[in-house]
């Protein structure tokens, strides 16, 4: 099977929104973001001295590469329109077919560990965990899916940390890669139920819960938000959009147990004023709302 790579350059300030909308797109078979330069910000963070010249050049665009099979040109449609309608009429993309086992194994290489919280470490399978965390969580992305780098992700998996407790039962609503359904089954969540839209991320999700042994906590099964789902929990986790957030918001008091806690990221800075209220018209209290970089992740009880 072949894929088509398609680039578009993207405005730097708008980049990780973009990759984040991306990422999020279920038939999307991986994105990789081009080398850039560091901001004049960045730069005067890590040196005192004069910067060198080059330094202070200010790189205005940045390669984003994004990948379909060859037969899904409809749904590239699809994303060009969304890239036109938020970056403008004028962008370009260029296109070229990537062989199957290529683009398999490329990916890889921008893949590796990391520490995220003060326990937990998230680690390929292809490389080793760090027993120096108490928790090691091992991943294999499926070329697509949460690989736990992204700021929402992080900021959730310290939120499971600081909330969790054993013998929870927790919600992962748009599971992805399983990754924070695992961290909850880790951090000693009793029964963890993870829910994806999408069956290719129920597939990777599965694997990576069996790999890491949770399987006998952590159920995996394919739906839409919370159609479907019964019963109560003690935690409820998304990382999704902010728009999708509020729309689960009108429903999810009724899933928590009373002083339950929902934990939501996916929230762009200028967004939080708008998921913080649909929030508390549902009848919740935010208690939390932390940051990394232009994201939030917004924490309330029942």
């Amino acid at each position: 099977m072949n894929w088509i790579k398609y680039t578009v350059a993207v405005p730097a300030e708008k980049l990780d929104i973009v990759t984040a909308v991306l990422t999020d797109i279920p038939y999307l078979q991986g994105i990789e973001v081009g080398e850039y330069s560091l901001t004049e910000a960045d730069c005067q963070a890590m040196f005192v001295d004069i910067l060198p010249e080059e330094w202070n050049q200010k790189q205005e665009e940045i390669p984003v590469d994004f990948y379909l099979p060859e037969d899904s040109a409809a749904k590239a449609e699809e994303i060009k329109a969304f890239l036109h309608a938020f970056l403008g009429e004028k962008i370009v993309f260029a296109q070229e077919t990537v062989r199957d086992e290529d683009w398999a194994n490329n990916w890889k290489q921008y893949y590796h560990g990391f520490a995220a919280g003060e326990r937990i470490y998230i680690y390929p399978i292809w490389e080793q965990p760090d027993e120096g965390y108490a928790i090691n969580i091992g991943l294999d992305p499926g070329m697509a899916f949460g690989s736990g780098t992204h700021e929402t992700t992080e900021l959730c998996l310290q939120a499971l940390e600081k909330y969790g407790k054993t013998g929870n039962h927790v919600l992962d609503v748009g599971t992805g890669s399983g990754i924070l359904a695992i961290a909850a089954a880790k951090l000693g969540a009793a029964e963890v139920l993870a829910i994806d839209l999408d069956e290719n991320a129920v597939k990777v999700a599965r694997e990576n819960v069996d790999y890491n042994d949770v399987s006998r906590r952590v159920q995996v099964r394919a739906g839409n938000l919370t159609d479907g789902v019964s019963g109560t929990y003690d935690i409820v986790v998304a990382n999704i959009l902010a728009d999708v957030i509020c729309l689960l918001a009108k429903d999810v008091k009724k899933f928590l147990n009373p002083q339950g806690i929902f934990i939501t990221s996916g929230i762009i800075a200028d967004k939080t004023d708008m998921v913080q209220r649909a929030l508390t018209e549902a009848g919740l209290t935010v208690i939390e709302t932390t940051e990394k970089g232009e994201w939030r992740m917004v924490a309330a009880h029942a």
